[in-house]
Parts: structure tokens; C-alpha cells; sequence
């Protein structure tokens, strides 16, 4: 298997991938799960049997668990997948070497014996 630059990607590199862009996206869903817990620290318990102050801990274990989780989810996912992520975005952002930017052509135009 190849990347889109012709280089070989072996079978680790893909499990890599998998597995760092399945951690992103559970990363993803503790980041919505923690805006959700957040957002209802304040509400009053209307359908539970529980006492408030027993369901303000839970919620607030809840703010915490998925702060955690999120951010040892989205590191696990960029330690697996962020090596290849970024030597594919370096190979985005570098310029074409057809078409790319000479040396000699800068912001003020080109330089040397012919623009004299």
C-alpha cells in the first residue's frame, strides 16, 4: 500500500492510523459528553429519586471523568496517528517542485544579472 506521495506504508502504520483516528473520535464524544455534563451542574434534580447534593457529585465526578478522558484519548490518538499526520500535512504544505517558488523569486521579484 502506498500514501498519496508514493511512499510505502507497511500494516503498522495503517493500524497506527486506525487506531489514532478511532481515539480522536472517542476523544470527540467525552468532549460532547463534558459540555453536557457542564451544562447541567446547576439543574435541579425533577425525576430522580436522589438527593441534590448526591446527584451534584455525581455530575461533577461526570465534568471530571470526561474532561480526563478526553484529553488521555486525544493524546493516545496523536501519539498513534500524529507522526503521519503531520509528515502528511508537511507534504500538503510544501511547495511543488514544478511549480513551487524559486530561490531567486521573492516578495520583491527576481533578482540577479536579468532584473539589473
Amino acid at each position: 500500500m502506498r500514501d498519496p506521495w508514493g511512499r510505502r506504508l507497511d500494516f503498522f502504520d495503517v493500524l497506527a492510523l486506525t487506531l489514532g483516528v478511532g481515539f480522536f473520535a472517542i476523544s470527540v464524544v467525552c468532549v460532547i459528553a463534558f459540555v453536557t455534563a457542564l451544562s447541567t451542574l446547576g439543574d435541579r434534580p425533577e425525576t430522580y429519586m436522589f438527593g441534590v447534593g448526591f446527584l451534584k457529585g455525581i455530575r461533577v465526578l461526570g465534568v471530571i471523568f470526561f474532561a480526563l478522558a478526553a484529553i488521555v484519548t486525544f493524546f493516545t490518538g496523536w501519539a498513534m496517528a500524529g507522526g503521519l499526520i503531520r509528515r502528511w500535512w508537511r507534504e500538503l504544505r510544501r511547495p511543488n517542485e514544478e511549480e513551487g517558488i524559486d530561490a531567486d523569486d521573492g516578495a520583491g521579484g527576481q533578482r540577479g544579472p536579468a532584473a539589473r
